[in-house]
């Protein structure tokens, strides 16, 4: 995995309010469009953020 990848993964878990995760959500995916992450990355990004919007 990527450092971007690891970056977006603490962010998404620290995130504090439904808001802030759904944020990380669209700057992850401007990032996978521009070639920063795998798809798998992404995907793996999107189970991650959903979890926590299902805890907030």
């Amino acid at each position: 995995m990527s450092v971007t990848f690891d970056v977006f993964r603490e962010r998404i878990i620290n995130a504090n309010t439904e808001e802030e995760v759904k944020d990380l959500m669209k700057q992850f995916r401007r990032s996978r469009e521009n070639g920063d992450i795998s798809e798998e990355e992404e995907s793996n990004l999107k189970d991650i953020a959903n979890r926590q919007l299902e805890t907030k």
